[in-house]
């Protein structure tokens, strides 16, 4: 996906990406440190260059107290990406030009993506970012980088900010339970804020993509980074009433039509995971081909592609 022009700024899936960052995302916590980067022309950015440099600084920093730091990545026309969500579309499928300038409307919406972090994150910050946004961070008083980024004197700099920042804290998280914020920031992001906890509280376990609770499958990482869920965890969300699709009928096929839908949630959109129901029963998982609202509405057209069905 190619982000050109200012207008980019406002296409769907920008603007989607930020309000989802405002009202779902919040930090993990246990973290006291907040380091800010910039993006990459490679994605997801750990697999490019700079990013690994930026990382193997990171962790000479931070040893063992690795946990108590969070990444940022800032970008436009995203504004900022948290470390944990880099593998969602679609923070690792876009493309943009880097000219070096920043224009004022990007500006404010960096700036107000990074105030919104910071308000919730309530930790230390640092920017190890050069140009235009190094200018950004110091004005809203956060202390930057003053080598180059990449140069051994600039990630010298990276290393040993953590290394002091963090030398009188304490690690509150394992490894796992680290691994099991980060899953539930991915579950918040897509389906709402609070919907992480309430998925994963006791006797988790993540087997590679797939994460357990006591036992049982709960949710899959598919190829676009989202979750593809189970049926445990389609019955969490119906309980919520989120992405719920009801059907007057159960279809041989796997392709659900509109006309096939009673009723379904008015803020779902195309790609969404959503909860198939029949007289009050989950009846199967899916992803929708069409927003919530027109499913209701059309009378042809398909609606939702099942993924399984239950029955």
């Amino acid at each position: 996906m190619k982000f050109i022009t200012t207008e980019s700024l406002f296409r769907v899936h920008a603007e989607r990406w930020r309000r989802r960052i405002k009202e779902r995302y919040t930090p993990p916590k246990g973290i006291a440190l907040t380091i800010f980067l910039p993006c990459s022309a490679k994605k997801p950015y750990s697999r490019s260059e700079s990013h690994k440099l930026f990382i193997k600084a990171i962790k000479r920093g931070a040893g063992e107290k690795r946990t108590l730091l969070h990444e940022v990545i800032v970008t436009s026309p995203l504004g900022i990406v948290p470390r944990e969500l880099e593998n969602l579309y679609t923070a690792r499928s876009y493309d943009t030009v880097v000219t070096g300038h920043w224009s004022f409307e990007e500006i404010k919406i960096v700036k107000e993506l990074i105030s919104d972090y910071m308000d919730k994150a309530k930790t230390i910050a640092y920017a190890h970012i050069n140009g235009k946004l190094k200018e950004i961070f110091e004005e809203m008083g956060i202390k930057t980088t003053k080598h180059n980024i990449k140069s051994k004197e600039g990630l010298r700099e990276l290393k040993n900010f953590i290394k002091e920042n963090l030398k009188d804290k304490n690690t509150v998280l394992s490894i796992k339970e680290r691994k099991i914020e980060e899953i539930k920031k991915i579950f918040d992001f897509q389906f709402g804020y609070g919907i992480g906890e309430k998925m994963l509280k006791n006797g988790v376990e993540i087997r590679g993509r797939q994460i357990f609770r006591d036992g049982e499958l709960l949710a899959t990482i598919n190829d676009r980074g989202y979750l593809a869920i189970s049926k445990k965890a389609a019955e969490i969300l119906y309980e919520d009433g989120i992405n719920i699709v009801e059907l007057s009928n159960i279809p041989k096929t796997k392709n659900i039509s509109a006309k096939n839908v009673e009723n379904a949630c008015g803020d779902i959109r195309i790609r969404d995971e959503v909860v198939l129901v029949h007289r009050g029963k989950v009846v199967g998982v899916g992803s929708a081909r069409m927003w919530g609202s027109e499913m209701t509405r059309a009378e042809e057209g398909i609606a939702v592609v099942v993924r399984k069905f239950f029955i």
